[in-house]
């Protein structure tokens, strides 16, 4: 949609009243410029908005959107474990957008349509649905799951709450499950991400295991949890050994991404993106493309980091083709056998 029909609807809206439809157009507007990398126009956005005398025109349980909570990372604010008194939860701020991430066409049509759903929460509202709230990404490590969901809070501008398990599960019977629930309760404080990494140390399968007892709960409580969960909040969960999750947890999402080693079009775009801005001496980044197949998007990062720090020691102006085959070689040898 363009901003001249975005800008036309938002005055439609506020001529007839239509408050609902009115904030939704500006907070379209405002994820727009930030799915652009336009932070700083979003910014701005939030601020006017912030400071625009717009209470007495939003309903009162709108108002909250405006000045959504910020979550402060303390030991005061978030929940903490009873005993060791560990916080549950650690919060970041990302500041970071699509073009920090490397996504093939498949995977990045379903982040921008959860994206979308988001942004238009309250048109969807009027026809009874809900946006997509809850996501599992699964696929091998180092392949960008970690990275979207930070690209995620960073394009929403939302706060994400990222779980410690060293903290939530506790040897007490009962108290994992006890700690999970504070951890839920905390994010309905406002819109967030609600982010559970390594998911399969908490959501393993229910069958044929030793401990019956609360390994069971854990995943019992999480099951309830998801089903009752009415905050505006995207709870997303992300894993490298999908195989091992509940056969039920996968019923409880509204969406499941598969993500997988770069394509060679993904590679290329990875190496420019981890290259850019240096000179390159007699070669492109399409040239190495097929050295890199079968290697994850952080493979091919920490190659690239090597290959910049061997020019920059070596005090050189330019990287060479050769620095890149060396730190590849280098890593090839050096990393850990699956």
């Amino acid at each position: 949609m363009s901003l001249k029909t975005s800008l036309s609807k938002i005055i439609y809206a506020y001529q007839t009243g239509r408050h609902e439809q009115f904030l939704q157009g500006i907070r379209e507007i405002i994820a727009d410029e930030r799915r652009q990398g336009h932070n700083r126009v979003a910014d701005e956005l939030e601020q006017a908005l912030a400071e625009a005398n717009l209470p007495n025109l939003i309903p009162k349980p709108m108002q909250r959107l405006l000045h959504p909570s910020h979550y402060p990372n303390n030991s005061k604010s978030v929940p903490a474990s009873r005993g060791d008194n560990l916080p549950l939860i650690e919060v970041k701020h990302p500041n970071l957008t699509f073009d920090d991430v490397i996504l093939n066409g498949a995977i990045q049509s379903r982040i921008d349509r959860i994206v979308r759903e988001q942004t238009a929460r309250y048109s969807l509202a009027q026809y009874g649905l809900h946006p997509i709230s809850r996501v599992l990404f699964y696929g091998p490590s180092g392949c960008g799951k970690t990275l979207t969901a930070h690209v995620l809070a960073g394009v929403l501008g939302w706060p994400l709450l990222y779980t410690r398990y060293d903290s939530v599960i506790s040897s007490y019977l009962g108290e994992t499950s006890v700690n999970l629930h504070r951890v839920f309760d905390f994010a309905v404080q406002g819109p967030c991400i609600l982010f559970f990494d390594e998911f399969d140390i908490i959501g393993k399968s229910r069958e044929g295991q030793s401990d019956v007892g609360e390994l069971k709960r854990v995943v019992n409580t999480f099951l309830q949890m998801l089903d009752n969960y009415r905050g505006e909040s995207l709870i997303i969960a992300a894993t490298n050994h999908e195989t091992l999750l509940d056969y039920a947890l996968w019923q409880r999402f509204d969406e499941v991404v598969c993500f997988s080693r770069p394509a060679p079009k993904e590679i290329e775009a990875l190496l420019r993106m981890r290259l850019g801005g240096v000179r390159l001496h007699d070669f492109a980044p399409g040239d190495v493309v097929s050295r890199f197949n079968e290697l994850s998007h952080n493979d091919i990062t920490r190659i690239c980091i090597d290959a910049l720090k061997q020019m920059v020691l070596t005090d050189r102006a330019s990287l060479t083709e050769q620095d890149i085959l060396d730190a590849l070689s280098n890593y090839q040898e050096n990393r850990p056998i699956a």
